[in-house]
C-alpha cells in the first residue's frame, strides 16, 4: 500500500501552491483532523477512494498517474467526473457514459456483463421513482456539500431520463447478465433515507414511500430467483457470502474487456487496460467462488438471504 500512497503524495506535493503545507491542504480538502492527515502522510492509513477523487479533482490530477503496477509501470484509467447544470442532467450524463461503453461492444459477438453490487443494483429500480430521486439526493450531497439545495419533493424526473433508461436497458439485452448481490444490500440506502429524513429533505411520507419501494424490490429479487428472468431476459443472480467493498461492472467479449469502478455517485473509474482488467477478472472469480447462484436454484439460501434483508427493512419501518 505504501508504494501507491507515497506515489500519490509525491504528485500532490509537487502540485501544491507555494507556501501551502501538505497537511493543511489535506485537512481542509477532505475535512479530517491534522492527526488523521499525518497518519495518511506517514502511510499508516490508506486514503479512501472518495478522498483520492477529491484530491484528484482539486489539483486536476489524472488518475492514470495514480494507478501503477509493481515496478512503476502505468495502466490506463479514465476518471469520469460528471458535473452538469441540474441533478437530472448529471444523472443522464452518467448513464450516457455507461451506454457509450455498452455500445462499443459488437452486437454480433458473445459478451457478458457482471454487476458486482455492494448496494442495491440501480438496474433493479429504474422504474422506482422514489429510489431514483433518493439517488439524486445522494448525488447532490456528493457534489454540493452537507446541505443540498433541493428536497425530495422538488426533484422532477424528466422524460429524457426515462428515454436514457430505456436505451440503457436495450443495450444490455445484447449481453449475458450476471449480478452479484452483497450481504449488506440495503445498509447504505437505509442510512441515506434516515440521514435525509433527519435533515428534512425527506418527509415522513417520502420515507414511507421509499421503504415500500424497497420492499417491492426485495419481492422482485425473489421473483428473479424463482424464474431466472428479469424483464423477460435470462439473468444469473448470485448472493455473495463475503463483503463487497466496492461496486463494479466488468464487461468481457472476444478480445475486449472493460471495468467500471463506482466512486462517489455519479463519478466512476473506467479502464480498458489489459492488466487492470486481468486483476479485476481475478477478483471477480473470488467473488463468484464465495457466492451462491439463486436464480432457479438454492431455494433455502435465497429465502434466508431475503428474510435477513426484510428483517432489516422491517426494523427501520417500525422506528
Amino acid at each position: 500500500m505504501s508504494v501507491y500512497q507515497k506515489h500519490l503524495l509525491t504528485i500532490v506535493s509537487e502540485q501544491l501552491p507555494e507556501g501551502v503545507k501538505l497537511v493543511d491542504f489535506l485537512s481542509d480538502l477532505v475535512h479530517l483532523s491534522k492527526e488523521a492527515c499525518y497518519r495518511r502522510i506517514r502511510c499508516e492509513v490508506e486514503f479512501t477512494l472518495s478522498e483520492v477523487v477529491l484530491i484528484a479533482k482539486a489539483l486536476n490530477i489524472n488518475l492514470t498517474s495514480l494507478v501503477i503496477r509493481e515496478g512503476g509501470e502505468k495502466v490506463t484509467c479514465n476518471l469520469r467526473v460528471v458535473e452538469e447544470d441540474t441533478l437530472v442532467n448529471s444523472y443522464i450524463k452518467k448513464l450516457e457514459a455507461d451506454l457509450n461503453v455498452l455500445e462499443g461492444f459488437d452486437s454480433k459477438s458473445q459478451h457478458s456483463i457482471h454487476f458486482v453490487c455492494k448496494n442495491l443494483p440501480e438496474l433493479f429500480y429504474f422504474s422506482s421513482e422514489g429510489l431514483i430521486k433518493l439517488r439524486l439526493l445522494k448525488m447532490q450531497l456528493n457534489q454540493g456539500g452537507v446541505k443540498p439545495q433541493q428536497t425530495f419533493n422538488q426533484i422532477v424526473l424528466t422524460s429524457s431520463l426515462k428515454k436514457v433508461h430505456d436505451q440503457y436497458w436495450k443495450a444490455l439485452t445484447d449481453f449475458k447478465l450476471i449480478v452479484y448481490l452483497g450481504p449488506d444490500l440495503l445498509m447504505s440506502i437505509l442510512h441515506d433515507i434516515e440521514f435525509f429524513t433527519k435533515i428534512n429533505l425527506l418527509t415522513s411520507e417520502n420515507r414511507l414511500l421509499l421503504l415500500e419501494e424497497l420492499k417491492a424490490i426485495l419481492d422482485l429479487i425473489s421473483e428473479i430467483g424463482n424464474t431466472g428472468m428479469f424483464r423477460n431476459k435470462e439473468i444469473d443472480l448470485y448472493i455473495s457470502h463475503i463483503i463487497i467493498e466496492l461496486s463494479q461492472t466488468y464487461l468481457n467479449s472476444e478480445g475486449l474487456e472493460t471495468t467500471i469502478l463506482e466512486l462517489e455517485f455519479p463519478n466512476s473509474l473506467l479502464s480498458f487496460d489489459a492488466s487492470f482488467n486481468a486483476a479485476q477478472s481475478h477478483q471477480l472469480s473470488v467473488v463468484k467462488r464465495t457466492s451462491t447462484l439463486i436464480s432457479q436454484s438454492a431455494e433455502v439460501e435465497k429465502t434466508a438471504y431475503l428474510n435477513r434483508q426484510r428483517t432489516i427493512l422491517n426494523d427501520i419501518k417500525s422506528n
